[in-house]
């Protein structure tokens, strides 16, 4: 019989994080274990902020589920897919049905996945903060991420005058009107930008039909899994995949390949997490053109009986509001 094992766990940040509301010193992970037998697979989750998940939500839905997993009610991941929504919980169960499996068949997560390995360059991370005469003399790729509605013009134009090899990812946060997409493309496809992440907000992206914009557009917020793709394949030539939207890496695959039949390339990224939520995005990365690979920020899970205490004796730990995304 399998035993299912829930907790909120609080983990520090290696070093601040600044996001676009707040500085952020650590944030609580849902941390799930499934055991069949002598065997335990492992999955986290910190969620999906702007879609106001939190720890608590995370929390009450894999409570919810907890007995259909354990009573083989739910025995596989295609049935988690129908059984919870996309999000944190789905994503911390998947993975962990993932470890489990991999670990029964006594071969790694990446091995069990059956996708061959790949390499890929890691992409330097600025901000119009960074002084635009940096030298990035390793950067083969950078992306400069956008916290408000300020022209990135200047910034791009020194930027380009001292690094006119490297090539730029320019992540608009959805803060843009889409007349500064029209503005602004031309210009950064001659200043070395090869990639615009999620220009418009996603109820903006109507006005993104038709348009032949200069550079690739990458939805990030806009695709979340396959239920997005017919909107999305109108609008952008490229998607960007995280576990926690997709709701795990069944579903992140299989949106994957969905959008390849569609002609979308492919980015990878991840939410704010420890390495354990990370190893399955490696993955994942192995299918992508583009791998937006934030290190691992929290502090790392420690696999066992002391990080995943039973739920009932293991209240949700309160956090400073400075320390929470949400």
């Amino acid at each position: 019989m399998r035993k299912v094992t829930i907790s909120v766990q609080h983990c520090l940040s290696d070093k601040p994080v600044v996001t676009e509301e707040r500085l952020l010193y650590g944030l609580d992970v849902l941390k799930v274990a499934i055991s069949e037998g002598e065997i335990t697979g492992y999955g986290e989750a910190t969620g999906v902020w702007y879609l106001d998940e939190t720890a608590e939500t995370m929390l009450a839905y894999a409570r919810a589920v907890k007995l259909i997993l354990e009573n083989d009610v739910c025995n596989d991941r295609m049935q988690l897919l129908r059984l919870l929504p996309p999000g944190g919980t789905r994503n911390a169960i998947d993975c962990a049905l993932w470890d489990l499996e991999a670990k029964k068949a006594g071969v790694s997560l990446a091995e069990y996945s059956g996708i061959p390995p790949k390499m890929f360059s890691p992409i330097e991370q600025v901000s119009l903060q960074t002084s635009p005469c940096t030298l990035m003399l390793k950067a083969k790729l950078v992306k400069l991420s956008l916290r408000s509605f300020d022209n990135p013009i200047p910034w791009l134009t020194e930027f380009n005058r001292h690094n006119s090899g490297t090539k730029i990812i320019v992540d608009a946060n959805q803060h843009w009107q889409f007349k500064q997409l029209q503005a602004y493309a031309p210009l950064m496809r001659e200043l070395g930008v090869v990639v615009i992440e999620q220009p418009l907000a996603p109820a903006l992206d109507s006005a993104l039909e038709g348009y032949q914009c200069p550079v690739i557009l990458c939805a990030d917020e806009s695709c979340h899994d396959r239920n997005d793709l017919p909107s999305v394949a109108r609008h952008y030539q490229m998607i960007k995949i995280k576990l926690d939207k997709a709701g795990g890496l069944t579903e992140a695959l299989a949106l994957a390949n969905a959008a390849r039949q569609l002609d979308l390339k492919l980015m990878v990224g991840n939410m704010l997490g420890t390495q354990l939520a990370m190893q399955p995005a490696l993955v994942l990365a192995r299918l992508a053109e583009l791998v937006d690979w934030q290190r691992p920020q929290l502090t790392p899970s420690r696999e066992g009986a002391e990080a995943f205490p039973d739920m009932s004796v293991c209240p949700l730990r309160e956090s400073e509001k400075r320390c929470s995304l949400r």
